[in-house]
């Protein structure tokens, strides 16, 4: 987990010396002055102001030894001034580690401190919607030397992100004349269990809860936004960054009718607020989502309009001892002046910043052709931002669908792609569509929603489909993916005879010449995408299928997805080709000379209408294993086929 930055935390010991120094051993008065920031700057706007904190919790441990020293909590504290004095004390000579958190006493049924006195906890079971009493603060100071009598200043900071909703008093009157008057709202989201007081880190996984509905005329103050009114104000227990999707509930005087709505990908950080807004009563469609900081580093997602275009200039920085022509894109438009400009494809190209591409449909960087002489052959370092929210499909052969279209001799790492929704004929993804000769995809991510799409040609030939999560299609030499993961949804709509091969990290592997061997890596990924319809060759958590003479690794794979083949399959058709398979980690498998597939889990449960069933392939055809090469696989799931 990350902790979240505040002053006075280190590493190693922090010594301040007191006036004047004293011998070690030597009972002293350590006092620490703790202030709360003027949340947003102006009393106007009174949400978040630090003006609800009414107590101190306080609690000091040796450093060494974690022994807990003194702890308490002083009531009737802060007040306009929103500081505080407390005296501790201590011994010279010594560490020490400090702990505050700054709250409501009419918040005691929602946060209580743990029992080693080191963590905060949320009751979730207590929260109400539209309650600034639960705005609280926290920091710390860690490994402080006493040398002396001592005065410290620490800030605190929040350790939620605050979740404001509104919209207009012409919304307000309008919705109240077709007989729907706005009395309360409360709001579904995933929050964290508690934090820790020492660096500030989540405990466990979120999980959704509910703001309990609470009458919007408890809010007080101005709406962020001018022209608009609040209807929905809550403090949510997050890790540093994330999107979270928002259930809203409005409703009339006692909850007696309602109206709900959902907002997906809503980004939301620790002590920034985010704004939705709109006339949300009388449209479900025109809202607007932004975050405003309330101190510290800017944090913006603004989505792409779907057609905005910004030039990019490279700035020159030396990678690995050569000057490389670096382009920074920071936001859609920037993005999509990559991927639209021709001549840019071989550039080395770095995410700054999460990026929104609002729902809209998406020209894939590297062109769509797989057979095209715009392949991107650059690096695309996301640096662990998110690119979401996009659009792409293809219906046409040898064309693909994918934030990247195809790739040869490239790198691409530290991607995060979330919210993609995906569609294709001949080769789709998340990620990359067709991986060719000397490229490696590493430390991605990917959520996706995939649906194939089949359309038997008038000629009836094999179109040979090929659909992943991180890439449809890997087709050349010297490839690896690596440390990618996965979720979401692949629908599978194959018809007879459409080669369809789906994997939940890649869904073909092979080569151009077919002959010569490949040297293909799927290393250390995870699965969670769940995979479902009809593959007439095969479908696998991992990879769908690979036919040719070629060497490939699969180690330390793990699907978590379940796999259900529904096409009619056979598991001793004429001429040994298999149909309908399935497996949780390969589909199928055929004539691989040098094959090293080992230490792989599989908990997935694997489904066949017919077609062959493995815990770990489908079905493996004169394939060769090094020497080794076939050990270390285990498996929890359900097998359900021949």
């Amino acid at each position: 987990m990350i902790g979240i930055a505040a002053i006075g935390i280190t590493s190693c010991s922090n010594e301040v010396e007191g006036t004047p120094s004293l011998p070690d051993g030597t009972p002293v008065t350590v006092s620490f002055t703790t202030a709360l920031p003027d949340a947003l700057g102006t009393r106007a706007v009174t949400s978040g102001n630090g003006l609800s904190c009414n107590q101190l919790y306080y609690a000091v441990f040796e450093s060494e030894s974690g022994k807990l020293v003194d702890s308490g909590t002083d009531a009737n504290v802060f007040g306009n001034q929103l500081t505080t004095t407390h005296s501790f004390s201590l011994i010279t000579g010594r560490e020490y580690d400090f702990v505050f958190f700054a709250s409501n006493s009419a918040a005691d049924n929602v946060y209580s401190i743990s029992a080693d006195k080191k963590m905060v906890m949320v009751n979730s079971g207590n929260l109400k919607a539209n309650n600034e009493l639960y705005d609280a603060f926290f920091n710390q100071e860690i490994k402080l030397k006493i040398t002396g009598n001592m005065s410290r200043n620490i800030e605190l900071t929040r350790p939620f992100a605050q979740l404001n909703i509104g919209t207009t008093q012409a919304d307000l009157t309008a919705s109240a004349a077709a007989g729907f008057t706005l009395a309360q709202t409360q709001v579904q989201v995933p929050i964290y269990a508690g934090f820790s007081l020492m660096d500030g880190s989540v405990i466990g996984e979120a999980q959704t809860k509910t703001f309990a509905l609470a009458d919007i005329s408890s809010i007080d103050g101005d709406f962020p936004v001018a022209g608009y009114d609040y209807i929905g104000l809550n403090y949510l227990l997050v890790d540093q960054k994330e999107l979270i999707t928002v259930n809203f509930k409005a409703a009339t005087a006692g909850g007696a009718d309602s109206q709900e709505f959902t907002y997906a990908n809503v980004p939301v950080q620790r002590n920034y607020r985010t704004n939705i807004y709109g006339n949300l009563l009388t449209s479900n469609v025109d809202y607007t989502i932004e975050i405003h900081p309330v101190f510290g580093g800017e944090y913006n997602v603004t989505a792409w309009d779907g057609s905005s275009l910004e030039k990019v200039t490279p700035v020159t920085e030396t990678i690995d001892g050569v000057e490389t022509p670096v382009y920074h894109v920071a936001n859609g438009a920037q993005l999509a002046y990559m991927a639209q400009t021709e001549g840019l494809n071989k550039s080395h190209i770095v995410l700054d910043a999460d990026i929104d591409l609002g729902g809209n449909d998406w020209t894939p960087l590297g062109g769509a052709n797989r057979k095209g002489t715009a392949m991107f052959e650059g690096t695309f370092d996301g640096r662990g931002n998110v690119i979401s929210n996009f659009k792409s499909k293809e219906t046409e052969d040898n064309m693909c669908a994918a934030l990247i279209g195809a790739a040869k001799n490239a790198t691409i790492k530290n991607v995060n792609v979330k919210n993609a929704t995906v569609s294709g004929y001949d080769t789709a993804a998340g990620l990359v569509g067709y991986v060719g000769d000397n490229t490696s995809v590493t430390d991605c991510d990917v959520h996706v929603s995939l649906t194939t799409i089949y359309e038997k040609p008038a000629s009836g030939k094999d179109i040979g489909q090929a659909f992943g999560g991180v890439t449809g299609r890997v087709y050349g030499k010297n490839v690896t993916i690596s440390g990618c993961t996965t979720s979401g949804t692949i629908v599978a709509n194959s018809g007879v005879n459409a080669g369809s091969k789906i994997g939940g990290i890649v869904g073909i592997l092979g080569t151009n010449t077919g002959s010569d061997p490949s040297n293909i890596a799927i290393e250390n990924c995870t699965n969670g995408i769940a995979i479902y319809g009809t593959s007439d060759y095969g479908m696998g958590g991992i990879l769908g299928m690979s036919p040719r003479n070629i060497v490939v690794t699969i180690s330390g794979c793990v699907n978590n997805g379940n796999i259900n083949n529904l096409y009619p399959g056979s598991s001793a058709p004429a001429a040994g080709n298999f149909t309908g398979c399935a497996g949780g980690i390969v589909g199928y498998m055929q004539t691989v000379t040098d094959l090293t597939f080992k230490d792989n889990t599989n908990n997935g449960d694997i489904t066949t209408n017919g077609g062959p069933a493995g815990a770990f392939e489908g079905r493996f055809i004169n394939c060769v294993f090094v020497e080794g090469g076939n050990t270390g696989n285990t498996n929890t799931g359900k097998i359900n086929g021949k």
